[in-house]
């Protein structure tokens, strides 16, 4: 998604520069193919080098970038608007702290990293949000209702909340239209099978065994 909104910024004229992690596994620091597609957009693309826990639950756990600072310091000389992706990250902290003090607007795409935590997790979560806890000037994006609820509930009345409703576009083919059946059949799939689509890593956490086993 960070890709997809930095591509199409760059397509509207903006100035767009992507400051990412270079973490993509446990505890191995190498570069992500994530911003890769960027390449020829316009965007300009700068891993900063990280360190993890690599006993951490989930897919990288948390993140410590000692270089952020600096590097993004000199960013802020010239952006006019910072959007973070993730809330529990040391890089969003200190870009939040260095947009504050320059006075530059400051949003965050969160992607569900807010939500109340238990265990482990939970307890470290905690220890985080006191010592990052959200200011007045921080502006959230939600991507639909029931994450906006998720987020009041968890920040309060005074967070400044935007709804933006994913712009995944939806298909206006039908299933009898040649391109579709085309494809199915170029996937050896049977006309009336039902079939679908996983877009996302196939790692334990995001549940795929429970989907399949669901459906």
């Amino acid at each position: 998604m960070a890709g997809s909104q930095a591509r199409e910024l760059a397509r509207r004229g903006h100035r767009v520069r992507v400051l990412t992690s270079d973490l993509i596994g446990k505890g191995v620091n190498v570069k992500p193919p994530t911003f890769e597609v960027l390449s020829g957009s316009g965007v300009s693309v700068r891993y900063i080098h990280s360190l993890s826990a690599s006993w951490w639950p989930g897919s990288i756990g948390p993140i410590l970038n000692p270089s952020a600072r600096p590097t993004l310091k000199g960013t802020m000389e010239w952006a006019d608007v910072v959007l973070a992706h993730e809330w529990h990250h040391s890089m969003t902290q200190v870009a939040r702290r260095l947009a504050r003090r320059s006075a530059t607007p400051f949003f965050v795409q969160h992607h569900g990293s807010i939500r109340h935590r238990t265990g482990r997790k939970g307890a470290l979560h905690t220890v985080f949000g006191v010592l990052h806890r959200p200011h007045a000037s921080d502006h959230w994006i939600a991507i639909s209702e029931p994450e906006h609820e998720e987020l009041r509930a968890e920040l309060g009345p005074q967070a400044t909340i935007f709804e933006v409703p994913n712009p995944m576009a939806l298909t206006t083919l039908s299933e009898d239209a040649s391109s579709v059946r085309s494809r199915r059949a170029s996937w050896s799939l049977p006309r009336n099978a039902r079939v679908l689509l996983y877009a996302h890593r196939i790692v334990r956490n995001k549940g795929l065994d429970l989907l399949i086993q669901a459906l």
